[in-house]
């Protein structure tokens, strides 16, 4: 598995992408892929970034690595942090670096 880009996420703003908690698979729409800061690191890193998936239910998984799948992309194990709910449903994020 390689390391997933923003670039590579960008397109997918607003698709669906599911996530398996454990033995629940949600749903979960891309909402947002942003910088964390606006410098190129030098070392020929990725710029950091973050992304917030939003799952329809409003319960909290813990945070966690779990498999994050896109029939475009793949299949990918990412750390995701629930950072509460909205008024759509809760909201996951992810912080690439």
């Amino acid at each position: 598995m390689t390391e997933i880009t923003k670039s590579e996420l960008e397109p997918y703003l607003g698709q669906t992408f599911q996530i398996r908690f454990g033995e629940q698979c949600r749903d979960a729409e891309l909402i947002e892929v942003s910088v964390i800061r606006s410098e190129t690191p030098k070392d020929g890193r990725q710029e950091p970034f973050s992304v917030l998936f939003r799952t329809a239910e409003k319960e909290a998984y813990n945070q966690g690595i779990y498999p994050v799948t896109h029939e475009a992309l793949g299949e990918h194990a990412i750390f995701l942090v629930p950072i509460g709910p909205d008024d759509t449903g809760m909201r996951y994020e992810a912080v690439f670096s």
